[in-house]
């Protein structure tokens, strides 16, 4: 992305030029308002051009009074003339035609509404920082660049797509997108600035998870200023080496373990509270995670690997006490199910899982050194901790204390001594499980669960510690405040702190919505993997970087089913020709299709590796997989590709390029091809068909074109393509699943 610049404006009254420069402006988005309405193109024609005026008006001053542009006959292709920035004296502008001029005219296109925005932004970038442009004309410029460029770029990533998929490649790359809006009051014009969250090496991949207006307090860990932010530029970064996004820094990292031979790595990850089965969101962590987890592997790290059970808490008081179970019969049913959930998305075994009631006495331990060291107080049997005794707290999630005002975001409790404080032990109640503490009966908090977990299984320090970006805000912030204070680290937290590395993850939306059993949106993993196959589900997490929220849908749904099948089938065809191929002897100068596809297999390899080093970059890796494959069906299909020397190794070696690519992030071999069988009968039953039924449709088919009924037979291959299933007529098999195309 271009950075943004800003020109000092003029307040007094404009030149002759700029009023010409404005009234051309005008007239021609006048004519552009008067095109037809009911064409898309139209539209957004209209909206990129209502940004690119509003962003030229930001300009038209001394420094830039000189723009103008070239409608060019129906290629819509613009020019930018004359120079930006004549000082005083200089001769006047060449006169240039009208903006747009013809009056059947469209407005620019893409292409060169993109190129005038670089000109126009970049000619002005110096001058911009040499006469000190204002922040506001600053902010405004990058908004509404910001705009067009992504509208445009997004438009032309998918054209561009659709031109790569022809045949059988069909793996774009994924973009999300975030929006706000600003307002040009001279025009009354509205301009929505969206800022993307690319796959790229240097785009931005999502919001921050903290307010970025909020300084860290130094105790914690190394201090970061109000103006810092998440880091998304690769430049100068060596990417032979992890790279993660700290959320206590707010940047990105180069990832160096706290084990002195640079070998070991401890990585937490909460866990479930095992009231229920786990639902889409808790996917989204684990899949993430586990990516993560390989990724350390694969670099050769040793790593413990810990993710917790919630085992008892209050929804599973609630839930044991409605169902009459016991909470330790509910939550080994849960617990079970979970692992079912977890192996059928292809989510390694973390090497420790312990549950919180299997550590009481050590969380009864930890509370007693806390109150020893005047960080936490007891009253009437419940047990507190004091935030005010821990003056960084609120370092992690940019919180101050002011935010946590009783009766707004806590609950009021006269027994606190600051309304922040929170519950480390729960004096016991009616119903509910106990334990003996020093305290009286009572069960522990949910906070200090993971603080004595971590200290049980790991040590009172670690080098990764995981999970949703829900959980930044409170429970990381107490658990920080929790084991800080117990462990001492935070007086030399740059040396070593509780957690060297905060990772999180960004939320799951249903449909655009906050994703909640009171919208009627929420989704189990079982619901989901009762339609669609376990890995359809990981590729649509995948397609989204882990930072950035993702969006669920149907339709996201379907298309990832449609890419994992091709995926494989690609697959299974290369195989088949590799078993039954003849052993060839290796060309000593390989045809340039064949070179080049060994080329390509190295590069993805490379992009892969520095992909997943880039903060887990898991869509560069989904569109890296692209090429390969076409590259693949090009051997498979074409004439030339057919008969291309050395195309055995070529195939070989771009397989085994795809199968490693595929492994990286989880994606399994599928040397058996139970994968492809499962994807077929779970099509046929979102079809609502049984293999039989699809036959018979096949035969009634069959008939009605041996009969020369071809209405008939478009009326039956698009009633079966309407339910998700492609008839392939000449093809050894039969059909295979297509995506519906009215999933929302």
């Amino acid at each position: 992305m271009l950075s943004a610049v800003s020109s000092k404006v003029s307040v007094s009254e404009p030149s002759d030029a700029a009023r010409a420069s404005t009234a051309r402006r005008d007239d021609a988005r006048a004519r552009v308002e008067r095109r037809d309405d009911d064409d898309d193109d139209a539209r957004l024609r209209r909206c990129c051009w209502d940004a690119f005026v509003t962003l030229v008006d930001a300009f038209v001053d001394e420094n830039a009074r000189d723009i103008v542009v070239g409608h060019r006959n129906q290629s819509s292709r613009c020019a930018v003339r004359g120079e930006a920035g004549r000082g005083a004296g200089s001769p006047s502008p060449r006169e240039g035609p009208a903006l747009c001029p013809a009056a059947d005219a469209d407005a620019p296109s893409t292409r060169s509404l993109d190129f005038l925005t670089a000109v126009v932004r970049s000619r002005s970038s110096s001058r911009a920082r040499r006469r000190g442009a204002s922040s506001r004309m600053m902010r405004l410029a990058s908004q509404q660049g910001s705009s067009l460029v992504t509208r445009m770029g997004m438009r032309r990533a998918t054209t561009n797509t659709n031109r790569t998929m022809q045949g059988r490649a069909r793996i774009p790359t994924t973009t999300t997108t975030t929006t706000t809006t600003t307002t040009n009051a001279r025009r009354g014009l509205v301009v929505t600035a969206s800022t993307p969250s690319r796959t790229n090496a240097g785009r931005r991949h999502g919001t921050p998870l903290v307010r970025v207006d909020a300084p860290t307090r130094g105790v914690y860990g190394k201090s970061v200023t109000a103006s810092e932010d998440v880091e998304t530029s690769n430049e100068g970064r060596d990417l032979s080496r992890l790279w993660l996004t700290n959320t206590m820094t707010r940047k990105k990292e180069i990832f160096t373990p706290r084990d002195p031979a640079g070998k070991k790595v401890q990585m937490y990850v909460c866990g479930v509270t095992v009231y229920d089965y786990s639902h889409i969101g808790h996917a989204r962590v684990y899949v993430a995670f586990d990516v993560l987890y390989r990724q350390l592997m694969r670099l050769g790290y040793d790593v413990t690997y810990c993710r917790n059970f919630t085992d008892i808490d209050d929804k599973i008081i609630k839930r044991s006490n409605e169902s009459g179970e016991t909470c330790e019969a509910l939550t080994d049913k849960f617990i079970e199910a979970f692992h079912e959930d977890m192996a059928a998305l292809g989510c390694l075994r973390p090497t420790l899982e312990p549950r919180a009631t299997e550590c009481v006495d050590d969380i009864i331990a930890f509370i007693e050194r806390l109150i020893a060291k005047g960080n936490a107080y007891e009253t009437e049997g419940d047990v507190y901790f004091s935030v005010d005794t821990l003056p960084a707290y609120g370092a992690l999630s940019g919180r101050n204390q002011e935010d946590n005002r009783a009766g707004e975001r806590v609950a009021v409790d006269g027994r606190k001594k600051n309304p922040a404080d929170f519950a480390l032990w729960k004096t016991a109640k009616p119903g509910e499980p106990t334990w003996t503490s020093p305290w009286g009966e009572g069960r522990p908090g949910w906070h200090i669960e993971c603080s004595a977990m971590i200290e049980k299984m790991l040590g009172p320090t670690i080098d990764i510690h995981g999970g949703g970006q829900d959980l930044v805000f409170p429970h990381h912030e107490n658990e920080l405040a929790q084991s800080s204070a117990a462990c001492g680290c935070g007086a030399h937290a740059d040396e070593n702190p509780f957690v060297r590395y905060w990772v999180h993850n960004g939320f799951v939306k249903v449909d655009s919505e906050k994703m909640s059993k009171s919208l009627g949106n929420f989704f189990t993993i079982r619901e989901v993997l009762d339609k669609y196959h376990p890995f359809v589900l990981r590729f649509m997490l995948l397609g989204a970087h882990y930072r950035a929220p993702i969006n669920y849908t149907q339709r996201a749904l379907e298309e990832a089913s449609d890419r994992v099948y091709y995926l494989y089938q690609t697959v299974h065809d290369v195989r088949a020709i590799l078993r039954d191929a003849a052993a060839e002897e290796p060309a000593k100068k390989p045809v340039p299709l064949v070179a080049d596809a060994l080329k390509l297999a190295s590069e993805a390899e490379k992009q892969v590796s520095e992909a997943l080093n880039d903060d887990m970059n898991t869509p560069g890796v989904i569109a890296t997989l692209s090429a390969p494959l076409k590259s693949m069906n090009d051997f498979m299909t074409t004439k030339a590709g057919k008969k291309a020397v050395g195309r055995v190794g070529a195939l070989q070696s771009l397989l085994s390029t795809v199968e490693g690519l595929m492994e990286a992030v989880g994606m399994p071999k599928d040397e058996e091809n139970v994968i492809l069988a499962e994807l077929r009968a779970r099509a046929l039953h979102r079809a609502g068909l049984t293999e039989d039924d699809l036959l018979a449709k096949i035969e009634e088919r069959n008939k009605a074109r041996d009969a020369k009924d071809f209405a008939e037979s478009d009326r039956l291959r698009d009633e079966l393509s309407a339910r998700g299933v492609g008839l392939m007529d000449g093809s050894a098999v039969p059909w295979r699943p297509v995506p519906v195309i009215d999933a929302t």
